[in-house]
């Protein structure tokens, strides 16, 4: 594979960040199912490499931000990034919150002590509309911040191994141990309290520090690490395609959505710094950036949406994914680029 040059904008990133949007809102419509069986392998790998790769692109661009203020204001830096996540984080976990009331409200639910709590719960380990990726890099990067001020990132990645490790046994490798009393009682006791293993701690932490230490492999990238890189990418493509078929092989006994796997977190590592070095013409490329953020943050509520209308006026589409993810990407687009052309300081915080 020829690579070109390392360049301060790296517009192939966004086109594929761009495109790993499109992806997650394929997987939030179940477009896989059109596809049979075929659509295991489908999701798996090429859906499912789209929030590794923000993960691991948050923590690249978190680090060029932390050396671009000369690398000694990491608190700063910190907070600025926690701030700029945290406004949409809230507003589209509320908005979700609001909407999941107000249709049960219509529907004469019965609130109870029992769902305020699970409510609660739901918004602090697994944040509605998707919002789980931006709570995880928020606090992934608060427990990354002792290595950070260390300069012990290679240290984080060997701890964060450990920590992706449990979040691998809580979600796609829950069969290795199923059979275990001992062990699958204790995940089973973790989860009733925290719901899910992909957080902060157990992925966004590791997931980050790849990111991160993927910022300075590319500070020293040459012909040398091209070769390595280019050559080990297909190796581990095909590890992670082995495990997607043992998973497939197990799948009733899976836990939460079965998007973890061992070796993704590396083979996204090689195709970012592959994706770094390609050269893209720039044609606009800040539009897509700014879109695969925007339309990201407000696709599960605007899918909601969808869903209730044509289950009411046109039901024969109620079930139709292709439906809901034309309709779901439009109006995603529609509402970001009008909210590009009102040009608002507080409502580009929500779509950027």
């Amino acid at each position: 594979m020829k690579i070109g040059t390392n360049k301060k904008e790296y517009n192939f990133v966004d086109v594929l960040k761009f495109f790993f949007m499109l992806c997650v809102i394929a997987i939030h419509c179940n477009i896989e199912s059109i596809f049979g069986r075929t659509g295991w392998y489908i999701l798996h790998c090429i859906f499912r490499l789209a929030v590794p790769f923000f993960f691991v692109a948050s923590g690249f661009f978190f680090m060029s931000k932390l050396e671009k203020s000369g690398g000694g204001e990491i608190e700063q830096t910190i907070k600025s990034y926690i701030r700029r996540i945290l406004v949409p984080l809230l507003f589209y976990v509320t908005l979700n919150i609001l909407l999941d009331v107000f249709l049960k409200i219509i529907n004469n639910y019965q609130f109870s002590i029992k769902w305020f709590v699970r409510t609660i719960q739901r918004i602090l380990f697994d944040p509605p509309g998707a919002m789980w990726f931006l709570s995880a890099c928020i606090f992934g990067i608060i427990f990354l911040y002792p290595f950070l001020k260390k300069n012990k990132i290679n240290l984080a990645i060997f701890i964060g191994i450990f920590l992706y490790s449990f979040a691998l046994i809580c979600n796609t490798y829950y069969y290795i141990i199923k059979d275990i009393p001992f062990f699958s009682s204790m995940i089973e006791l973790y989860t009733k309290f925290f719901k899910i293993a992909r957080n902060g701690l157990f992925v966004g932490f590791f997931d980050l520090a790849i990111g991160i230490k993927c910022y300075e492999i590319n500070k020293k990238w040459n012909k040398q690490y091209n070769k390595i890189v280019c050559c080990i990418s297909p190796i581990l493509f095909l590890l992670l395609c082995a495990e997607i078929y043992f998973a497939e092989q197990n799948k009733q006994f899976l836990m939460d959505d079965h998007s973890l796997f061992i070796f993704l977190p590396y083979f996204i590592a090689c195709i970012f710094l592959i994706a770094l070095h390609i050269p893209f013409p720039k044609r606009q490329m800040s539009i897509l950036r700014n879109l695969s953020s925007g339309m990201y943050f407000m696709h599960r509520f605007i899918l909601e949406i969808i869903s209730i209308g044509l289950i009411h006026l046109y039901p024969v589409f109620a079930n139709s994914p292709i439906t809901k993810f034309l309709l779901t990407t439009f109006l995603s687009f529609f509402v970001c680029m009008t909210g590009y052309k009102i040009n608002n300081k507080k409502i580009n915080l929500l779509i950027k």
